[in-house]
């Protein structure tokens, strides 16, 4: 295979270049936390494309610069990548043998080519130093993204387990046969073609990593309640088709509706009912269970939907609901301030198989539970 060195050098520092300033441009229009891994990561391309361009400049420069810049580069732009990897899946950033490796490896290369100039040398010590932060960013991903393994995360891992690979592979083909910079053996050609794919591949990838979680919070935004944090009305609305008979386990739900609300507001005003309503949340939210779902309704109504639950199992979780929520101080504006539920049971069954029914049925029961004097459960009358 012929190898146009010079033009593959070219092609990479150009992909590199490109793939840097498009993230740049649009890192601007993220958040600071988005805006900084954003940038990190062009920094990693923008390193590897200066270290691609002294690579093809090797034969105008002196060859002492030109291998220990052009290689301190490409261990920048590998760390660089790893730091931006780390920080975009929360993780500690910057570690010390990473920093160290900025001194080390400048100093080492130095000391190689004053002892020996050999081109397998210098092949070996790069590999040495960059192979352990590749399998840093690749061990990284995969201890750290989320289940399942999701493809962006996949394309990324794969592109740089390809370029260890190809690493390795020319490290130990020079150091069996000894060739050069220049010749044509397929590692070095697969290495080098590679190497001009990989900036786009693995931006493709970190981009992609970065638009699914901007996704996923943009619709964890969309399904919860803004002042709760409970799964609001239209997350309900997606969950409820894998619970609906007949194909699902069928369900229960408790609607949940805080006793002589608008007292509170009046007496305590409204920062002390938005205090009550979230604490009313939390106690929902710690008698969920497994696949249970907690809702905000509106206002002070609630729902706890029981996937597979009947009535019996049903009317025991209301009520120790009940009484948890009564024996708790919601606010902290009044020591005795206390606010006591009723609570509304319905099981989906026949003629109410679907979400709308069951909280309509539930619905009814609540009413009754406050006409009967509130602070209790009621069943719907089957």
């Amino acid at each position: 295979m012929e190898l146009d060195l010079p033009t593959v050098s070219f092609v990479t520092t150009l992909a590199s270049v490109l793939t840097a300033v498009g993230i740049l441009v649009v890192s601007s229009d993220y958040g600071s936390d988005v805006r900084r891994y954003l940038r990190l990561f062009a920094l990693a391309m923008l390193s590897m494309a200066l270290a691609w361009t002294l690579f093809s400049m090797r034969q105008s420069v002196a060859i002492g610069f030109w291998a220990v810049a052009s290689n301190t580069l490409f261990y920048a732009g590998s760390v660089f990548q790893l730091w931006a990897i780390r920080d975009f899946l929360r993780r500690r950033v910057i570690r010390v043998p990473e920093l160290l490796g900025f001194v080390v490896l400048p100093v080492a290369f130095a000391a190689f080519l004053w002892l020996d100039p050999g081109l397998s040398q210098r092949i070996s010590l790069l590999t040495l130093f960059v192979a352990p932060v590749l399998v840093a960013t690749i061990v990284a991903l995969q201890q750290h993204a989320p289940r399942p393994f999701p493809k962006p995360y996949l394309l990324l891992a794969a592109s740089l387990g390809a370029v260890l690979v190809l690493l390795l592979l020319r490290t130990a083909e020079q150091l069996n046969v000894g060739s050069g910079a220049m010749d044509s053996s397929q590692p070095q050609a697969f290495l080098y073609l590679f190497a001009s794919l990989m900036p786009p591949l693995t931006a493709l990838g970190f981009v992609l990593m970065v638009n699914e979680r901007l996704r996923d919070t943009l619709h964890a935004l969309a399904v919860s309640d803004p002042l709760t944090g409970l799964s609001n009305r239209r997350h309900l609305d997606e969950r409820a088709a894998r619970w609906e008979p007949p194909h699902g386990p069928g369900f229960a739900a408790l609607v949940i509706d805080a006793d002589h609300f608008k007292r509170v507001n009046d007496l305590y005003g409204h920062a002390v009912g938005g205090e009550v309503l979230v604490s009313l949340a939390k106690r929902i939210a710690a008698h969920a269970e497994d696949d249970d779902l907690a809702v905000r309704l509106g206002g002070e109504e609630f729902a706890l939907v029981l996937p597979g639950a009947g009535i019996r199992q049903a009317l025991l979780r209301a009520e120790r609901l009940r009484v948890d929520i009564a024996g708790q101080r919601l606010a902290s504006a009044d020591e005795g301030l206390r606010v006591t539920v009723s609570v509304g049971v319905a099981c989906s069954g026949p003629g109410r198989e679907g979400l709308a029914a069951v909280l309509r049925e539930a619905d009814m029961a609540l009413y009754a539970a406050k006409a009967a004097g509130r602070n209790r459960v009621i069943p719907l009358e089957l």
